[in-house]
């Protein structure tokens, strides 16, 4: 006896709508509809759930095949040996008030949560392909694991094209990143000579530039690409050595699928609000925190649907004074919370012309207690400032020299 037969009262009887009344037959035409709409719907949940967990599978890029050729290519050994002094929560937030912010919460880091934290994290470029690994091989989560396994063997093999040189047809260029000069440029003939001589400059970021090597300008024309085309290569080194990231044009970025951890919105809970004084850990500079106001507010504006996920919305907007060509002008940054910090410039003493009296003055603007005049002298009177001290500092040099 089916499920249908027992919800109709049916009890096993054979052709029981022969005998019922015609309100009643039409009672079981539309519950037998109801039933089979049911079952379709169920079939499509159980249909979505089958693709969610295969995504991975059917679009992933299948790197191992698709690049056999450098299957066998090993890793330098200078690159895969990095600096782990931090741990791997102070690489991915940076922000101390934000990481005690989340102890303070209770928040939870799901394997999704540090995969994408990991994924966009400044940090030496073997470490983050170990950290996903070590999620990869303790998630039981089907979907992201499909996931990871894609996104590792794009930054492996992305790596291995930039290594790779075997026919020769290639140089190495090897820069100093912050010099305003060119005459510290190196070109060698292969990436493990560039990488050995790059461990002898100290305390600087550089980076390698591949690049393909044209004997004359006829041979350029008759090439189909350009100097930046799937042939270019590059990647950045930090103050300590430590490669941290690398391009290849030959390698295709893993799917671009709306739920992949790579791409994905990652709330992360943020103690700032608006008016309060922070300083940006990149460039510390001083800054003020706009338009963040209570709990509520800040979950209808920063969490997104599940769907609907991209981190590069994960920023809170900070309005500083900052400097451009010698002027300090007004800037809107658009800022990660996790590189934020709060201010302990010290406000309560804040002189005349100083930059904490203008925060201070800006921040009552804003609440409409102070004017915008009141405001615009205050900044009018640090930039003199400024300017007097630049012009001190010259004439000491030039003392220096004589």
């Amino acid at each position: 006896m089916s499920a249908l037969d027992v919800l109709m009262g049916n009890n096993g009887k054979k052709n029981v709508k022969e005998n019922m009344p015609k309100e009643q037959n039409d009672t079981q035409d539309c519950m037998k509809g109801i039933l089979c709409l049911l079952d379709r719907n169920e079939d499509k949940q159980m249909k979505r759930k089958e693709m969610i967990i295969n995504r991975g599978l059917e679009e992933k890029h299948d790197y191992k095949n698709m690049f056999k050729k450098y299957t066998r290519k090993e890793f330098n050994k200078n690159d895969i040996q990095y600096n782990r002094e931090k741990e791997l929560l102070e690489v991915v937030i940076p922000s101390k008030d934000v990481k005690d912010y989340c102890k303070k919460t209770e928040f939870v880091f799901t394997d999704f949560i540090m995969a994408g934290l990991i994924s966009h994290a400044r940090m030496p470029y073997f470490r983050k392909i170990d950290e996903l690994k070590n999620i990869r091989a303790n998630s039981k989560d089907i979907e992201l694991n499909n996931q990871l396994e894609e996104y590792i063997d794009f930054l492996e093999y992305t790596y291995k094209s930039f290594v790779c040189n075997d026919n020769g047809k290639y140089v190495y260029k090897l820069s100093p990143t912050e010099r305003k000069d060119d005459e510290e440029n190196y070109l060698f003939s292969s990436y493990e000579a560039a990488r050995e001589y790059s461990l002898k400059l100290k305390n600087e970021k550089y980076e390698i530039i591949r690049t393909k090597v044209f004997m004359n300008a006829t041979e350029i024309e008759n090439d189909d690409c350009d100097m930046f085309c799937d042939e270019y290569a590059e990647a950045q080194y930090d103050q300590r050595g430590d490669l941290i990231s690398c391009y290849s044009g030959e390698i295709p970025d893993p799917s671009d699928t709306d739920s992949a951890f790579y791409i994905a919105y990652v709330y992360i809970p943020f103690p700032f609000r608006d008016g309060d004084f922070v300083v940006d850990i990149n460039d510390n500079i001083l800054g003020m925190i706009i338009g963040v106001g209570n709990e509520e507010e800040m979950q209808k504006r920063y969490v997104k649907s599940e769907f609907l996920r991209d981190y590069t919305d994960y920023n809170i907007c900070v309005e500083s004074l900052r400097e451009e060509k010698d002027e300090y002008d007004w800037a809107y940054d658009h800022c990660s919370p996790l590189n934020i910090v709060y201010a302990k410039n010290d406000f309560e003493n804040a002189e005349h012309d100083s930059i904490e009296l203008i925060m201070l003055q800006l921040r009552n603007v804003k609440r409409d207690r102070c004017t915008l005049f009141e405001l615009e002298y205050t900044v009018k009177k640090y930039r003199e400032k400024i300017r007097k001290n630049r012009e001190k500092g010259k004439q000491k040099k030039e003392k220096r020299r004589f």
